[in-house]
């Protein structure tokens, strides 16, 4: 195999580009956690809660 090392420019681009992923990443990731979340609590404010039984244990 004949690999070439890339070009400090090309470098360069990539880092960068992989920064920006990286970066877009660390930001959604939490706020669909954050959704995930106030979602699901949100159905279980909305759950009617049964009567409690006295005579079941």
């Amino acid at each position: 195999m004949n690999l070439e090392m890339p070009s400090p420019a090309e470098t360069q681009h990539l880092r960068t580009l992989l920064l920006i992923v990286l970066g877009i990443m660390i930001v959604t990731i939490p706020v669909i956690a954050l959704i995930v979340v106030a979602k699901v609590k949100a159905q279980q404010r909305q759950r009617p809660k049964p009567p409690a039984d006295p005579n079941q244990l």
